[in-house]
């Protein structure tokens, strides 16, 4: 029943069915997993799937496209909880995923403070750092260095690729941490 609910306010396409997918992913007596399609179908909205993610058919819209700011926005209000350490791994990964869709740049401050957040697993932290690549924050070069210098090899080997394309002054610290401190599958 739940997801019949998220996914009848995705279809409705309405500023305040946004709205209530966002104030439902963010509440936390919700199960996990539905909140997780809560945050999916936000990632969603601007480019409405014509298939209907719960019964697989085809179901168009009525829209092709959808104001991508109304999703920016409800997403926008709710990230910090989000990201906020001891929300379930499920839930912390599909706001990652809507905030690197939506590129969300207002939410910049809670994926630097997570990319910094020792405690969070690696695979998370590298995903708000893919986050912060794509809403091209001005920080990404001190947050790619963090990452570079991180003890997690998964942090590690997300920010080489972002630390590369920035300049070579930014790549040569995190190559020479990955040469010292690196696993083999690092080296390869």
């Amino acid at each position: 029943v739940l997801f019949r609910a998220i996914n009848a306010h995705f279809r409705l396409g309405q500023a305040a069915n946004a709205a209530a997918l966002a104030t439902y992913a963010a509440r936390a007596d919700a199960p996990p997993r539905a909140r997780a399609e809560a945050l999916a179908q936000l990632a969603n909205w601007p480019k409405p799937l014509q298939r209907d993610r719960l019964v697989g058919i085809y179901r168009p819209t009525t829209e092709k496209t959808r104001d991508r700011a109304v999703a920016v926005a409800a997403v926008n209000r709710i990230a910090p909880a989000l990201l906020a350490p001891g929300t379930p791994a499920v839930v912390q990964s599909a706001a990652l995923n809507a905030l690197q869709s939506l590129e969300v740049a207002g939410a910049a401050d809670s994926l630097m403070a997570m990319v910094r957040d020792g405690q969070q697993p690696g695979a998370t932290r590298a995903a708000a750092l893919a986050a912060l690549d794509k809403i091209k924050d001005p920080r990404l070069a001190g947050a790619v260095q963090l990452a570079g210098a991180s003890s997690d090899s998964t942090l590690r080997l997300a920010a080489l690729p972002i630390a590369s394309r920035l300049s070579p002054e930014t790549a040569a610290p995190v190559v020479a941490n990955l040469i010292a401190r690196g696993t083999t599958d690092e080296k390869k």
